[in-house]
């Protein structure tokens, strides 16, 4: 049984967990997502998706 607050998702059968973001990482990504963001706006190049 997977409980809610458990990351995991079902793949070919099997059942993959995920492990925790650490914060330096989501620091990180998060930093690198809006410097990217602000380029792209300012090029008028289109839209920046992020996902976890």
């Amino acid at each position: 049984m997977i409980h809610e607050n458990i990351q995991a998702e079902f793949i070919n059968g099997e059942i993959i967990y995920h492990s925790p973001v650490r914060m330096r990482h989501l620091q990180i990504s998060s930093w690198v997502s809006k410097q990217l963001m602000l380029f792209v706006d300012e090029q008028d190049l289109g839209f920046v998706g992020i996902e976890k």
